[in-house]
């Protein structure tokens, strides 16, 4: 038994340990201890799997990010997506092994710590469309979508993400995130592409 703002009740085995909530009996997370051997599926493969195994418990209204490949275990993040809108803080990570697609670990913490019902900003100053000429001249944009994202102080923040490369330099992608009340910028992140997965920084 542990007791904090996510008490919860933990339960082991040999071979796995799940972590159960106190309160309304929520699965937590859970933790498979095994080595995966050699890849025979894809990582594409890993996020349908994960994304079926969500919905089998009842988690349906989700979108995935990023993910990352180590040991041949791949750890897919997913957030809740509902109406056009993503909210990273919403978070669920699901980790599947290449070897037999098996799941492997299961995290529910940050879904379960910050979902709650939001109210958008009512003095919105700016569309999706009209915030686009508040970028830097040097980025074309690929994409764009709107979100919560999580701040240093433990809050949200609503925003425009655009999903942009640099005109000098198409092999990088980046994401800003604009304030569709202020027009300020909220923040940058590069998107990191590597052998082992997608990644943000």
């Amino acid at each position: 038994k542990t007791d904090s703002n996510l008490s919860t009740y933990t339960f082991y085995n040999a071979n796995a340990t799940i972590s159960v909530t106190q309160k309304g009996g929520l699965v937590c997370y859970m933790l498979k201890s095994r080595y995966a051997g050699e890849s025979k599926i894809s990582a594409e493969d890993a996020i349908r799997k994960a994304t079926a195994f969500l919905g089998e418990k009842g988690y349906t209204k989700i979108k995935e990010s990023y993910y990352s490949t180590v040991d041949g275990i791949c750890t897919i993040n997913f957030a809740y997506f509902e109406n056009g809108i993503t909210y990273y803080t919403d978070l669920i990570k699901v980790s599947v092994a290449l070897d037999d697609g098996r799941i492997t670990a299961f995290d529910c913490t940050g879904y379960i710590m910050n979902h709650t019902t939001r109210t958008l900003p009512k003095n919105v100053e700016y569309t999706p469309i009209e915030a686009k000429r508040l970028l830097k001249n040097d980025l074309e944009i690929i994409s764009y979508k709107r979100a919560f994202i999580p701040t240093e102080w433990e809050t949200e923040d609503y925003v425009y993400e655009y999903r942009c490369v640099s005109k000098h330099n198409k092999s990088q992608e980046v994401l800003v995130y604009i304030d569709p009340v202020t027009g300020s910028e909220k923040d940058v992140l590069l998107l990191m592409y590597t052998d082992g997965g997608v990644l943000t920084k």
